[in-house]
């Protein structure tokens, strides 16, 4: 149900998974407390476990900006942690990409020479570019509480 803000935290840096669909509350809130990670939740029912407190978040709005926003405003967050730093989709810390990876980019980022990075999980690759800019942008609005 927060999958769209899982992605805007791993686009900031953080270590985020999501949950199976389907998963049972208790096995969602043991899993969340055994690796030490916040719960983030749409799901109100989820707050009257025993076991909640202190690991689960409601976030409540619609839309992932609110979203992120209003998860903001329980958890400090740093939306410029380290950005760009994991892949959006797996959730891999990225790392730089070899000569061979690089030669499988466009023509234009190559002769650029920008720099690339490369997720050894499911081998997507990065570079900076248009698609980049408008995340570093947003996530910098999200850093500014008037916006």
């Amino acid at each position: 149900m927060l999958r769209r803000l899982a992605r805007w935290l791993r686009a900031a840096g953080y270590d985020t998974t999501e949950a199976r669909p389907g998963a049972p509350d208790r096995d969602l809130l043991a899993g969340s407390r055994a690796a030490g990670r916040l719960l983030l939740t749409c799901d109100r029912a989820l707050l009257a476990h025993r076991d909640a407190p202190g690991t689960v978040v409601l976030i409540d709005g619609s839309g992932t900006l609110e979203h992120a926003r209003n998860l903001a405003r329980q958890v400090p967050i740093d939306w410029m942690r380290a950005p760009m730093t994991r892949c959006l989709i797996c959730n891999a810390v990225l790392q730089p990409a070899s000569p061979e990876q690089r030669a499988a980019t466009p023509p234009g980022i190559q002769a650029r020479g920008l720099p690339v990075t490369f997720c050894p999980t499911c081998e997507k690759l990065y570079w900076p570019g248009g698609h980049e800019r408008r995340l570093r942008e947003t996530l910098a609005q999200l850093c500014d509480p008037a916006t």
